[in-house]
Formats: structure tokens, sequence, C-alpha cells
């Protein structure tokens, strides 16, 4: 069952997405071959796994960006 351990949300400008953590016990591959005894209980293992719930883009910010980066500025110190 997975289980809500954590959730984060991003400080970055252009994106902004929300994550959890998911936990689940799964079983593990014996050591040794044959019937498991009527006592012995199943080896498992403990596996954490990040999970995307949510993903928005700021197309303000992403427009921003890029025409900042278009912008391109000359200058020169001849006086010619």
């Amino acid at each position: 069952m997975p289980s809500k351990a954590s959730k984060k949300k991003n400080k970055a400008r252009q994106h902004e997405y929300e994550t959890e953590v998911v936990c689940r016990e799964e079983p593990l591959k014996r050591d040794y071959r044959g019937r498991p005894r009527k006592d012995e209980e199943a080896p498992t293992a403990t596996i954490y796994r990040v999970r995307l719930v949510s993903f928005l883009e700021n197309l303000e910010e992403i427009e921003h960006q890029l025409k900042l980066a278009s912008t391109f500025i000359l200058i020169t110190n001849w006086l010619d």
C-alpha cells in the first residue's frame, strides 16, 4: 500500500512539480532450494520509489527567459 512519506515542491521558476515517496514490501528470493518450512517467514525487502504527482510549466517565465536569452548587446570602445 503506497504511503505519502514526503511531498515537495521545487523552487525552480520555470517548472513546478510535486512528488511523493512510495514504500512497498516485496518478497525476496530464498537463498536455498526446496520447499519452505511451515514456520519459515518469507524474506521481504522494503522498496522506496519517488513518484511524480503533478507537473506544471510556467509559460510566462519560460517566454521571459527565452526573451532574455535572445537579447544580444554589442558594446565597443572604438570611437572612429
